[in-house]
């Protein structure tokens, strides 16, 4: 298992820092993170309590044990990195693309877009991401609540085409002109698709009825809170 000092370690790696800069954001030296990181002594109260009020982000109960993810479900843009800072992917943000968390949203302009840039070992080990095809959708209504709220932004590993799931979890599609996501259970012959809000009934997608235009685009990795 994993210790303390190899948590704070990967955490750093995470996001880029050196220790000297981790030590100047919670006020120790950096023979101290040294020592830390390889598990000569522990870390004290002010080094966690610092590096939790810079990165509120951080789940405090990974770091000090070891359980659950290293950042809490939903993150925030403020974890992108500047595209000097190192090994950064330039992802695409469609700021007028939104995935419906509701009953379906009319895609808006896909030419119109920006990017961002996140950390490659943050995107890697923390996300679970397995390929750089990555994009940036906003999400409307609250079929996905509490997972993914309206206005929220949701973080999508992109499939090639004609790829098909492997495994239950939550995607983006589109079926005819309109894009969703939402968690698709794989059925015989098809999928059902399930809304996280009881509110919304589930629907069955049946992939041998020709006339149901149904087109992956991709795995739902993170809710990204805007800034």
């Amino acid at each position: 298992m994993q210790t303390i000092g190899g948590r704070l370690f990967r955490f750093r790696r995470a996001f880029n820092l050196k220790q000297s800069e981790l030590a100047s954001l919670v006020g120790a030296s950096t023979s101290t993170i040294s020592e830390v990181e390889a598990d000569k002594r522990s870390p004290s109260y002010e080094i966690i309590a610092g590096i939790a009020e810079n990165y509120p982000t951080l789940n405090a109960e990974w770091m000090l044990t070891g359980r659950g993810k290293m950042l809490n479900d939903v993150a925030t843009l403020s974890l992108l990195t500047d595209q000097d800072k190192g090994d950064v992917v330039r992802i695409p943000y469609y700021s007028e693309v939104s995935v419906a968390a509701g009953a379906g949203a009319f895609p808006g302009d896909e030419n119109n877009m920006s990017h961002v840039y996140m950390n490659v070992e943050v995107l890697r080990d923390v996300y679970g991401a397995q390929s750089p095809r990555l994009a940036i959708f906003p999400v409307i209504g609250p079929s996905m609540e509490p997972e993914l709220r309206s206005g929220e932004l949701v973080l999508v590993e992109l499939f090639f085409p004609g790829q098909r799931i492997t495994v239950d979890g939550v995607y983006v599609f589109r079926m005819d002109d309109i894009i969703m996501v939402k968690y698709l259970q794989r059925v015989p012959g098809g999928v059902e698709v399930v809304s996280m809000n009881k509110a919304f009934r589930p629907f069955p997608v049946d992939f041998s009825d020709e006339s149901v235009n149904f087109t992956l685009i991709g795995r739902a990795i993170v809710g990204l809170k805007r800034l």
